[in-house]
């Protein structure tokens, strides 16, 4: 099966990558963190590896500005794969 990287947002930065990402985030780090975890297991229960790399507001705007791409949640998972180094 195939392996899913999952973004890791540290609570300090929640609010900036909310400010960044807007609403396609949830409300709370709190509930940000109760959606990762449900993903998590789904992708689990049907044989998928998960892995977790950290992410940072910067660098995550660098990408999307060098990429001409907007910043929603499919560009912050597609960060996450490129920032961990692994290739689709």
């Amino acid at each position: 099966m195939a392996a899913y990287w999952m973004p890791i947002i540290r609570r300090e930065d929640y609010g900036t990558f909310r400010g960044i990402i807007g609403a396609d985030l949830p409300d709370t780090y709190d509930e940000w963190g109760k959606l990762h975890q449900q993903n998590t297991t789904k992708l689990n229960k049907v044989g998928h590896e998960v892995r977790f790399t950290e992410v940072y507001p910067a660098e995550f705007v660098r990408f999307c500005s060098a990429r001409q791409r907007a910043t929603g949640l499919k560009a912050l998972k597609d960060f996450a794969m490129e920032r961990s180094g692994d290739h689709y």
